[in-house]
C-alpha cells in the first residue's frame, strides 16, 4: 500500500491547501462536459500551411495535449515506466521538436510528403545547432534542447542556382496544465466509450463496463478540464500543451471516507484495485513534475469539495 509522502514540495502543498480551503466545486464546468458524440466535433489538429512568400516558411508545435491518455499508466496496464503515473518523457522531454514547412508550392509539399526529392534544395540552420539540415525536402522537424527563443534560417536553392534566404524568430513554448479533484474534474458521466443500450439492458446498471482512460478513477478524455486543454492547444499553432490529470471520482479534499480521501490523503479510487491506495493527488503531481527536468506548472485546475460536505 502506498503511504502518505510528507516530502512533497512546499509550493505544491501550499497551493493545494489554499485551494482546498476554498472548497472549489465547479458544477457548471461539469455540466458542460461533452458527451461521447462530441468527440467527433473536436477542432482539426493544427497544421502548418503553405508559407507566405515574404516569410519563406511556416512552423508549428506538435499537439501534445491529446497525447496525455496514451502517456498515462493505469493500474494493471503494462508500459515502459514502472509506476502508476505519467510517462516521464511526456512530462519532461529531453528535446522539443517543431515542424517546419518551407515548400513554396503544393507540388513540393506532395514530393516531400511522399519521400521523393523536391525540385529545389533546402538548407535549414538554427541557433540551437551548428549542424545544418540540407537536402531535397521542404518539410523538416528540428529539435530544440529546451524551451526558449531561437532563430531559424532557410536557404532555398533552385535548380538554376538562384537562392533565397529567410530568417525568423522561433519560440519553443509548452504550457503545463494539471488537474486535481473529484468527479467534476475526472469526467464522471462522460466515459471515453459508454456502454451500449444493449449491454445496459443485459447487465443492468453496470457502469464499470464503460471504457475509461483510468477505470480506477473514472478518468476520461471527455472531462471538462481535458477538453479545455484541447481547445487551448488548438488556439495557437506555435505553442503546445502538456496536461496531467490526477482527478479521481469520489475523492474528497481531506475528509477520510470508506475508501480514503484523495486530494490531500490516500484514496483507493471509485473502483478499488485490491487493497492498495493511490497516494494523495498532490503527491502524485509532485512526483510527476519532479521526474527528469523539473517543470513549472502554468495552470492548476482544482474541482473538489462536494464530497467533503
Amino acid at each position: 500500500m502506498h503511504t502518505h509522502n510528507n516530502s512533497r514540495p512546499k509550493a505544491v502543498r501550499a497551493v493545494a491547501r489554499s485551494l482546498a480551503g476554498i472548497l472549489l466545486s465547479v458544477a457548471s464546468l461539469a455540466a458542460a462536459t461533452p458527451t461521447a458524440s462530441a468527440s467527433a466535433n473536436r477542432p482539426t489538429i493544427k497544421v502548418a500551411a503553405l508559407p507566405p512568400a515574404a516569410e519563406g516558411f511556416t512552423w508549428n508545435a506538435p499537439d501534445r495535449a491529446r497525447q496525455w491518455a496514451a502517456n498515462w499508466r493505469a493500474a494493471g496496464v503494462t508500459k515502459a515506466w514502472s509506476s502508476e503515473t505519467y510517462n516521464p518523457n511526456y512530462v519532461s522531454p529531453t528535446s522539443w521538436p517543431l515542424s517546419f514547412n518551407g515548400c513554396p508550392t503544393q507540388a513540393e509539399v506532395d514530393l516531400s510528403k511522399a519521400g521523393k526529392p523536391t525540385i529545389n534544395t533546402y538548407t535549414w540552420t538554427s541557433s540551437a545547432s551548428t549542424v545544418p539540415i540540407t537536402g531535397k525536402k521542404c518539410l523538416v522537424n528540428i529539435s530544440f534542447a529546451a524551451q526558449g527563443n531561437y532563430s531559424v534560417t532557410l536557404v532555398m536553392t533552385k535548380p538554376n542556382g538562384a537562392a533565397s534566404k529567410w530568417t525568423q524568430p522561433v519560440r519553443v513554448q509548452d504550457k503545463l496544465i494539471v488537474v486535481l479533484g473529484d468527479s467534476f474534474a475526472s469526467g464522471e458521466g462522460a466515459p471515453d466509450k459508454p456502454i451500449t443500450a444493449a449491454v445496459h439492458r443485459q447487465l443492468g446498471y453496470d457502469y464499470d463496463n464503460a471504457t475509461w482512460v483510468d477505470r480506477r478513477c473514472h478518468r476520461s478524455s471527455l472531462a471538462g478540464p481535458i477538453q479545455a486543454a484541447y481547445q487551448l492547444e488548438d488556439l495557437d499553432p506555435h505553442t503546445s500543451v502538456t496536461v496531467l490529470s490526477f482527478a479521481c471520482s469520489g475523492a474528497t479534499i481531506s475528509k477520510v471516507r470508506e475508501r480514503g480521501a484523495g486530494v490531500l490523503a490516500p484514496y483507493k479510487g471509485i473502483v478499488p484495485v485490491g487493497t492498495t491506495s493511490l497516494t494523495p493527488q498532490v503527491d502524485q503531481l509532485a512526483q510527476a513534475v519532479a521526474m527528469g527536468r523539473k517543470r513549472t506548472i502554468d495552470s492548476m485546475i482544482v474541482m473538489a469539495g462536494i464530497n467533503d460536505m
